[in-house]
């Protein structure tokens, strides 16, 4: 069995990864034997004073410390101070470095829809978001009311049509047996109710329009 110091010491001068492969307990203790140049430690533990040299050759004990709470309070402690000093010693730096001088550029800063001008780029871009919410909102309401206007406009036509639109046949001189006079006089055709209409409309347009009827 190994004995207790190789399981509760640490090199002196290591450090622990910061990622690697999880590994098990015997793995470990392969890689710190290898890595005390211990190639064959079952014979070497025969001899327990040869074994207690080789362990204690790069290898320096520590002890185990009980106050858990203690050891975490002075961690953070420490990591405090590191950072007040890394934060005082930037404040330090950017005090010494002398300012820096910035040219002012000439920018072409105005808008290109209400022609404004401005004294930066910045302010002409967020002015231009307005402008052009404004143009699209007036062309909006622009088309709105064209579409309105158009509206009204049908639907006066529409009532002059339906007054306009009556049947031709309701015009026509009725006989006995649904029989039909041609209006014109130069025809006085007989007709029936199915072919009425399709006939006046080839037949007496002048009379139609005198009528008042669209054909």
């Amino acid at each position: 069995m190994l004995p207790k110091k190789i399981l509760f010491s640490s090199f002196a001068d290591a450090k622990r990864p910061p990622h690697g492969v999880k590994l098990r307990w015997k793995d470990k203790i392969a890689k710190d034997l290898t890595m005390c140049e211990i190639k064959n430690w079952r014979r070497e533990v025969q001899d327990k004073e040869m074994w207690r040299k080789t362990i204690n050759k790069e290898v320096k004990s520590t002890t185990v410390r009980s106050d858990a709470a203690h050891v975490i309070h002075e961690h953070k402690e420490r990591a405090k101070k590191r950072r007040t000093d890394e934060r005082l010693l930037d404040y330090n730096k950017k005090m010494n470095t002398p300012p820096s001088t910035t040219t002012v550029i000439n920018v072409d800063a105005t808008c290109s829809i209400c022609g404004r001008t401005f004294k930066s780029k910045r302010g002409m871009n967020i002015h231009k978001r307005i402008c052009i919410q404004k143009q699209s909102t007036n062309a909006s309401t622009d088309t709105k009311t064209n579409e309105m206007h158009q509206l009204t406009t049908a639907s006066a036509s529409n009532k002059n049509t339906t007054t306009k639109n009556i049947k031709i046949i309701d015009l026509l001189i009725k006989k006995d047996k649904n029989q039909y006079l041609c209006p014109n006089s130069m025809c006085q055709k007989i007709l029936k109710a199915q072919g009425a209409t399709m006939h006046v409309k080839s037949c007496a347009k002048a009379w139609l329009i005198e009528q008042g009827v669209q054909i």
